[in-house]
């Protein structure tokens, strides 16, 4: 459909169509995947074309929160991604945040799994390169000026993604107002836009204006003052209360594209300020922490002294210098007459305007002024240096002269545009002159223009003398913010202020002594209180005004102020809940929520916030690397505390490793099984039909039954409107609340459901039958009638605590009448309750109609047990599933059709490939959703799978293992090597497990003896492979026998031979073996067992023959009848499959190795070494059976599957496979009685680096291969071979040629050892890789997996 959207799009005549019905009935119906909040047809005809062409992920709800406690702001982000297309794509969520603010958390949900992020230290002096190793990542936000968030992630095909950020800042005051500004730039038409932005302080808010978007990007630094009539944006909506404000913009698609169509719509601006009272200010208190906003106002002026120091370089020239001369113009009209002020100019050379002096403002020192600003022309380069220092002796001389005024303000505001290119061009050593020359005298204000100047250089120079840089970018008009930053710092009020607590009452006291106080700013400091049980708290404002010193205090009263702020916290959680609550969006709530939860600790966040932002200066000024690394040291440990992503940290997010057309479930794959995980999400919930049939028997009386009331009243509120439901009671009597009906989820039928709850009184017996069927008949009639929804999912929750008491109480009739009252047409769900319950009863009536029952213990709350097992069951999203696979790719699959799927929770099935060399295993799932067939289906890439499979075994056991090791302990190390092993077949246990499981539900649901005895069977067999204890098997112990003395007695020469149980055996069979019990015996019984066991002893001792795979690999070919051996080595690569034996079409048995690497010894003039690590035997006749051996284990597959240790001697016989492991030693294969391998277990136990655990492979008896078998040994088996000398061949003696199959070898004589070195024979060697000796070469031997049986053609090598 997509696809045809886009064509009707992009190519109106491709369907032979006018180009104006493009937009027809196939491309509204598309629009549904966009989820508009509006009907498709009144989507104008450019939008509609906007969205048909958008390849990449739309974002379907981009909703931005904000709460404003108090001047700090919390800012939550939530964008919701659609991938519409088939295939995965890149989702990109991009995000501009203001400078100031502080990354608080981030997350992505994607594909029903949550990936957090999480903030780490950053590492000293390393360099982030593109991509960490593995799936972890950073997000690409540069901190220390940050504008844009950005974090890309794959989302698989038709599927969402969520991102949520949260960001929190304290807005400054600036002019009188403070200004937030949200970033409005989702780079697309987004389906549903919102910004809610809540404002709560502890004063009335006034002055409060919304301006227009600003458009472009946000320079962050736009002066306050604005035309007087500005109208807000388009749908914004303003309501104010006193001290509470709330502001909310949506935006619908249409009105977006009004605005613009790219998404960049801008930045939404609102500006405020609130009520304050003259004095010490407002201080707030909230869980041991304080606040303490100071902004005084109606002052004097403070006079002030200014030296502007300006970059007149070449780079300077065209807007830059243009802008900054209005600007110059502009400042010089606000100067007033009791400022003294003075200009200089700079490039390669320093200009000053007035000589030695800084001059009074008068109309001609204005005018004089304005012509050395106009004449300014931009040439040549950069002194910075000697800029600074002749602007700071200006200033010094000034100041230690006559006419300076004692209580004036002085400042240098140094504006540039580059970085230093003439004179000292060091930064280190700039900034030391710098210091210097200020002498701690005065402030120093820098301003950069563009992107090539050094903002670190001049940040520090701000910083290291008390004043502020500010940013102005290259396409931002300078010349209004250049004004705009005089405007703030152009009035000063005070200066050395000082603000003291009482001693010994606050600790951590953010900066508390401040140079300046400039007109409409405001200053903030927090702190922790020492002693939170203190009534009062003392605080001191001193600082110097125009005319005097000033002394400003008072005692706070600290419970009233911690009552008033949490009221204020209340206030803005209630305000943002009932936000979310009108809105009626799940998202609106839960970024309330989140919002909520973090304005809770405000005062304290805020305290962390400001004391990161202190940190961070403190390190800039640092003038020692000890100092430095103090304060990154503190500033590292506030930012991981309040998880703030700052300059010190780095955010690490785990990304979602996408797998190509897989979006509706996981699977995976390992030596021949696989499993497969589905659980989908984001479904419409399919209505239920439900009914309650609750037992009100006497011994219901008391806790049980009250809990259970408590339980349905909750139930009833969880409801949903499209449900149907009843209510039975029964003890001696059944009692129907609304007879012959289910009734539909209105206010009245929940209050009278509510009444008949209420009302019920336990009595009586338990008359579990006619309550059953009476439900069963509810449901059947309901579902046959006009009402029901065909797709809706229907059931019985029955409820008891006792065995059943009154009419029938059989199991077996009541179980019978169950089957026939249900019909197959519903699920019951059992509950029971206490101790006295028939739970074999209540488990197979649940197991025979698709349900499941759950056990309540006596001494639980029963209430939030029904709630729990209500909740989980309460929201089915598919009925019917039905999960199907290749046909003849899979067999022994577990259950794959399931009655419903349930929120929250999970399929699984597993099984075995047929075929392990198939590419891809098709895969199809169907099921009924709320409102149409939902039908799956993929192909899954098998090999990938088995790879990415074993990717995670190996993760997972080296995790095991480094935990083990670091923990240093043997049973830690133990415990990490038994794990690990098992591991290694997960996938094969796991499909284990879920066949018991599946056969033991089997057994309680049989109907016959005989299909009860064949599921026992296939059960008890599964559990003695897998060696689970389960209900049909039982565990042996052996213990020690002590003696009277109290020793221990000695302990058997051998331990006794691993038993297993022949795979065509039935269970049963026989008598167990019986235990004396008498004292001393050597075994517990712990249950009844089911099963025979028989014991076989493996044979330990056997007559091997020479022919051979064994070692490096060296093989040895006997010639019997030619009385000659003949050997040959392979030099193969690791990872190689070779082809041993070779005859599927005549005896069913091939034979394949597969060889592993290792470092060559000391010494030695081989690069690399390779040995068999696995030996596999295929048998197709009479029945297709494997074994596979390594040197930890054995894998025999026949009728049934075992996997035997090596380390255990053991005996198993299967069909026509007999396989005999003699422990640590070797393991012996016979097939028919006529083919006998011996396979060695060459183990280390203290392995050097070069050595590996391998195998050797043997052909005991080969007579029953056939002439045609063929392989590397096997071509040899039914051949004779002649032998003539050669003079001799120097050092490797007498040489000859040997003659095979026509073909002439030659050949030198060498020995060779076999069995483990038990043995040596001499035999004739044949070079280069058995050349000539063998049919072909050695690379058409090489097969292409372990269970390939595929007849290849080989070269004859002709003599």
């Amino acid at each position: 459909m997509l696809l045809l959207a886009l064509l009707l799009c992009c190519c109106p005549r491709a369907l032979g169509q006018p180009e104006e019905s493009q937009f027809g009935d196939d491309l509204e119906s598309e629009l549904a995947d966009f989820d508009l909040d509006i009907a498709p047809r009144r989507v104008p005809r450019q939008v509609k074309t906007i969205l048909s062409k958008e390849t990449k992920p739309h974002i379907q709800e981009l909703a931005i929160k904000t709460t404003i406690i108090s001047r700090y702001a919390f800012t939550a982000v939530h964008c919701a991604m659609l991938n519409r297309r088939s295939a995965a794509a890149e989702g990109v969520f991009q995000f501009q945040i203001p400078a100031g603010a502080f990354i608080s958390n981030f997350t992505m949900i994607i594909g029903g799994r949550v990936y957090q992020s999480e903030v780490t230290p950053k590492k000293k002096k390393v360099k982030q390169e593109n991509g960490e190793a593995g799936n972890k990542e950073s997000g690409d936000a540069s901190v220390e000026e940050v504008e844009v968030f950005r974090m890309a992630a794959s989302i698989p095909g038709r599927n969402r993604a969520v991102f949520l950020l949260t960001y929190e800042e304290l807005l400054r005051r600036r002019l009188g107002r403070y200004e937030h500004v949200t970033s409005l730039r989702p780079l697309q038409l987004v389906s549903r836009l919102s910004l809610d932005v809540t404002i709560v302080d502890h004063s009335p808010v006034t002055d409060l204006q919304v301006l227009p978007l600003r458009g472009g990007r946000s320079t962050g630094s736009a002066p306050p003052r604005s035309p007087a009539k500005l109208e807000p944006p388009v749908t914004t909506a303003i309501r104010k209360e006193n001290n509470v404000c709330k502001i909310t913009f949506s935006p619908n698609i249409i009105q977006q594209a009004k605005i613009t169509t790219n998404g960049m719509l801008g930045d939404f601006v609102i500006r405020y300020d609130v009520q304050r009272d003259m004095g010490i200010g407002d201080v707030q208190v909230l869980n041991g922490h304080f606040v303490h906003y100071f902004a005084p106002k109606d002052l004097p002026v403070v006079p002030k002294n200014v030296v502007f120091v300006i970059d007149t370089s070449a780079s300077m020239s065209g807007t830059k210098i243009r802008q900054t001369k209005d600007a110059l113009f502009t400042i010089l009209k606000d100067l007033r007459p009791s400022d003294r002020f003075n200009f200089i100019s700079f490039a390669n050379k320093i200009k000053v305007w007035q000589p030695e002096r800084l001059v009074s403002v008068t109309p001609l020192n204005i005018r004089d002024a304005k012509k050395f600003i106009f004449t300014l022309v931009p040439n040549g380069g950069t002194n910075i240096d000697d800029a600074i220092r002749t602007g700071s002796g200006l200033l010094r001389d000034y100041l230690s002269g006559p006419d300076a005024s004692p209580n004036s303000v002085s400042l240098i505001i140094f504006l540039t545009d580059g970085r230093p290119t003439v004179g000292e061009i060091e930064s280190a050593a700039i900034l030391g002159n710098t210091r210097s020359a200020a002498q701690e005298k005065f402030c120093i204000f820098t301003i950069g223009i563009g992107n090539d100047v050094d903002y670190r250089l001049l940040e520090r120079m701000a910083l290291e003398n008390c004043g502020m840089m500010r940013r102005i970018n290259e396409e931002a008009d300078a010349s209004a913010l250049l004004k705009g930053f005089y405007d703030e710092i152009g009035t000063p009020l005070l200066s050395d202020i000082r603000i003291n607590y009482t001693e010994d009452s606050v600790h951590y006291v953010t900066q508390h002594l401040f140079p300046n106080y400039f007109n409409g700013s405001e200053i903030v400091i927090a702190g922790k209180l020492s002693n939170r049980s203190a009534e009062s708290l003392r605080v001191q404002v001193t600082a110097s005004s125009s005319d005097r010193t000033v002394v400003l205090e008072t005692d706070v009263p600290l419970r009233r102020r911690q009552a008033e702020t949490e009221k204020r916290v209340r206030a803005a959680t209630t305000t943002v809940a009932a936000g979310a609550q009108a809105a009626g969006s799940e998202v609106a709530q839960g970024l309330g929520l989140v919002l909520g939860s973090m304005a809770e600790d405000f005062v304290e966040r805020l305290w962390g916030f400001l004391s990161v932002k202190d940190g961070l200066r403190s390190r800039l000024r640092s003038q020692t690397s000890a100092e430095r690394e103090d304060h990154v040291r503190r500033v590292a440990n506030l930012s991981l505390t309040y998880n703030f992503l700052t300059p010190l940290t780095h955010l690490v997010v785990e990304r979602p490793e996408v797998l190509a057309d897989v979006n509706f479930f996981l699977c995976q794959v390992l030596n021949g099984h696989f499993v497969h995980y589905f659980a989908p999400k984001d479904l419409p919930v399919v209505p239920k039909n439900v009914v309650f049939v609750i037992d009100t028997s006497a011994s219901m009386s008391g806790t049980k039954i009250r809990q259970t009331k408590d339980a349905l009243f909750t139930i009833l509120k969880d409801l949903r409107p499209s449900d149907r439901f009843n209510f039975i009671s029964f003890a001696n009597k059944i009692k129907v609340w609304q007879p012959e009906r289910l009734v539909s989820v209105t206010p009245l039928n929940i209050r009278d459901a509510k009444k008949f709850i209420f009302t019920l009184v336990p009595n009586g017996g338990t008359n579990i039958d006619d309550a059953i069927r009476t439900g069963s008949g509810l449901l059947r009639d309901y579902l046959s009638g006009p009402d029901a929804s065909p797709n809706s999912v229907s059931l019985i929750i029955f409820l008891t605590d006792g065995r059943p008491t009154v009419g029938e109480i059989e199991s077996a009739a009541i179980l019978g009448n169950t089957r026939s009252a249900a019909q197959e047409k519903f699920c019951i769900f059992t509950i029971g309750i206490g101790n006295d319950v028939d739970y074999r009863l209540l488990e197979r009536m649940a197991l025979e109609n698709c349900g499941m029952m759950r056990r309540i213990n006596e001494e639980a709350d029963a209430s939030a047990l029904l709630k729990g097992f209500y909740d989980e069951i309460g929201t089915p999203l598919l009925s019917d599933i039905r999960i199907n696979y290749t046909e003849d790719s899979v067999h022994y699959v577990t259950q794959h059709l399931f009655p419903n799927y349930f929120n929250g929770s999970e399929i699984v099935i597993a099984g075995k490939l047929s075929n392990r060399s198939a590419e891809s295993l098709r895969v199809q799932v169907t099921a009924s959703s709320s409102d149409r067939t939902v039908v799956l289906e993929t192909d899954v890439p098998l090999r990938r799978r088995q790879a990415e499979t074993e990717k995670r075994v190996r993760a997972a056991t080296t995790t095991v293992a480094a935990g083990a090791q670091a923990a240093g302990s043997e049973v830690a190390q133990g415990l990490g090597l038994v794990l690990g092993s098992m591991a290694e077949d997960f996938v094969e246990r796991l499909w284990g497990f879920l066949s018991v499981k599946d056969g033991l539900r089997s057994r309680l649901r049989s109907q016959t003896s005989a299909e009860r005895e064949d599921h026992v069977r296939r059960v008890a067999n599964l559990s003695l492979t897998y060696n689970f204890l389960t209900p049909l098997t039982h565990l042996v112990v052996e213990r020690p026998e002590v003696l009277a003395d109290g020793t221990m007695a000695t302990a058997p020469a051998s331990p006794p031979p691993l038993l297993a149980s022949t795979a065509n055996e039935l269970p049963g069979e026989g008598n167990p073996p019986k235990s004396d019990g008498e004292p001393g015996s050597q075994t517990s019984s712990l249950s009844n067992k089911i099963g025979k066991v028989k014991r076989r002893p493996a044979k330990k001792s056997i007559t091997f023959s020479k022919t051979s795979a064994d070692g490096d690999p060296h093989f040895v070919v006997d010639f019997p009848l030619s009385k000659l051996t003949v050997c040959f080595n392979i030099n193969g690569e690791p990872g190689h499959i070779l082809r041993l034996v070779s005859d599927h079409q005549r005896s069913g048995v091939t034979v394949n190795g597969k060889l592993i690497g290792a470092p060559p010894p000391p010494g030695s003039r081989k690069l690399q070494r390779t040995y068999f690590s696995t030996i596999t035997i295929v048998v197709d006749r009479p029945r297709r059976a494997y074994i596979e051996v390594t040197p930890k284990k054995v894998i025999l597959d026949g009728r049934d599957r075992m996997v035997l240790p090596c380390h255990a001697t053991v005996a198993v016989d299967s069909g026509a496979l007999s396989v005999s492991v003699a422990g640590g030693s070797n393991v012996t294969v016979t097939i028919g009685g006529i083919i006998v391998f011996v396979i060695l277990l060459h183990q280390y136990k203290n392995p050097a680096p070069y050595q590996r655990d391998h195998l050797g492979f043997y052909i005991a008896d080969g007579k029953g291969l056939s002439g045609d078998c063929h392989g590397l040994l096997g071509q040899f088996l039914h051949e004779e071979v002649g032998l003539a000398r050669l003079p001799a061949g120097g050092r490797e003696g007498p040489a000859a040629a040997l003659q095979v199959k026509r073909r002439s070898v030659p050949v030198v004589r060498k020995s060779r050892r076999l069995y483990g070195g038990a043995r040596t024979v001499d035999c004739w060697f044949a070079r280069n890789n058995a050349a000539k000796l063998i049919d072909g070469r050695y690379e058409d031997y090489v097969t292409s997996h372990m269970f390939d049986t595929a007849q290849r053609p080989h070269g004859t090598n002709g003599a």
